[in-house]
């Protein structure tokens, strides 16, 4: 398993990470996917999930990004 304190942080973070499931502070809500018209490849705007080509080792991997918000994953804790 890989390191629990990055090299680089935010200032603000001085603790250790801990290893947590992912829906323990969110929850995941699936379906209602934007209309492909609104796709859009630039990284500033909303990243698209879309499932496990999108997710790798546990981290989101943005492939394609969207001007059109359906879902928003709500935090739990």
């Amino acid at each position: 398993m890989g390191k629990l304190c990055p090299r680089n942080r935010f200032k603000e973070f001085h603790k250790y990470w801990k290893l947590v499931k992912f829906g323990e502070y969110f929850k995941i809500i699936m379906g209602q996917s934007p209309s492909s018209k609104n796709y859009i490849n630039n990284n500033e705007y909303n990243v698209l999930v879309q499932g496990n080509a999108d997710i790798k080792n546990g981290h989101i991997n943005p492939r394609i990004f969207t001007t059109e918000i359906t879902k928003l994953s709500k935090k739990m804790k």
